[in-house]
């Protein structure tokens, strides 16, 4: 009887590895990648990404080759090509998104709040925003997108310390051409005198004039043991001002049976999978894979539209 219940149980973990759906898939990606700060992500053509480290010595990305299995939405491997450094020094980069009417990436830098254009090479191309928030730290830009379909750039704070946040609009030419207000989820927890909290939105994606937004919560006590971070996902109509859908809803924790701890700082739309799910692409900060315990990780997410970023 003992047997028979192994074998049962075996047998229906296996069938259901055959229909686990794509947004169910996450890859530590320790074996492919640096250990990393990585804090942005966009798709650039076919299985080409940039990504940005936001400790890197310089102002720069990595670009990548992920390959996902065109099925289940699994992570087959990861190519590093290499890092791309540009002459600017470290900006704190929060945010990449690629131009493809120009073959450029723009990469949004916290520390000064500026989004700054560059060659896939990494030599600037002499076009850059004014600084369009006045905070410094980490209170300035937290994510960047564009969208090819209105020509709009998009930039979001993480919060404004008032369950909002500030969405910034900018045309083709990095000129600010609007501000809105994001509603935030209230936080599920109440900061504690000891340990860190922090809450907001840590990305967008535009697809046709509407958003998805990736919105944090992250509690770390001062021992770290029991830390988590929830991901939500929302798709937002910025003309209307409101959250249509949630796309995505996921906690991960750091205990003593547990690390798979994962605090997701990058989004950009993945493949359309062959049964026609569009997907998202998630990436962690593993804060450089603190002290050997924390890892990287790429997340596969259900999009709301088959539009990709910069298509």
């Amino acid at each position: 009887m003992k047997r028979l219940f192994i074998y049962t149980l075996a047998f229906f973990t296996l069938l259901f590895s055959f229909f686990t759906p794509s947004w169910a898939q996450r890859k530590k990606i320790n074996r492919f990648v640096p250990a990393g700060d990585y804090s942005g992500i966009t798709h650039i053509k076919d299985n080409l990404y940039a990504v940005v480290d936001d400790k890197s010595e310089k102002d720069g990305f990595y670009l990548w080759n992920i390959f996902i299995d065109s099925k289940k939405g699994k992570v087959r491997k990861i190519e590093n090509l290499g890092f791309i450094a540009t002459p600017n020094p470290n900006r704190d980069a929060e945010g990449i998104a690629y131009l493809p009417h120009r073959n450029t990436l723009l990469i949004a830098g916290e520390k000064d709040n500026r989004i700054i254009e560059y060659t896939l090479e990494g030599q600037p191309t002499g076009r850059q925003s004014i600084p369009i928030l006045s905070k410094r730290g980490n209170l300035g830009i937290e994510g960047l997108c564009y969208d090819s379909l209105t020509h709009t750039v998009y930039a979001i704070e993480e919060n404004n310390g008032a369950d909002s946040c500030h969405l910034f609009l900018l045309d083709d030419n990095l000129q600010l051409t609007d501000t809105k207000i994001y509603p935030l989820d209230r936080p599920s927890a109440k900061p504690k005198k000891k340990g860190s909290h922090i809450y907001g939105a840590s990305e967008i994606l535009a697809h046709g004039g509407n958003l998805c937004v990736l919105e944090r919560e992250v509690r770390i006590p001062k021992n770290k043991i029991g830390a988590w971070a929830r991901t939500k996902i929302y798709t937002y109509i910025p003309v209307e001002g409101r959250k249509v859908s949630k796309l995505f809803d996921k906690k991960t924790r750091l205990n003593l049976t547990s690390r798979r701890f994962a605090n997701f700082e990058g989004m950009c739309f993945g493949p359309t999978l062959t049964d026609g799910t569009p997907t998202l692409i998630l990436i962690s900060d593993s804060q450089h894979r603190h002290k050997g315990v924390l890892r990287d990780w790429l997340q596969i997410a259900p999009s709301s539209s088959p539009e990709g970023e910069g298509k």
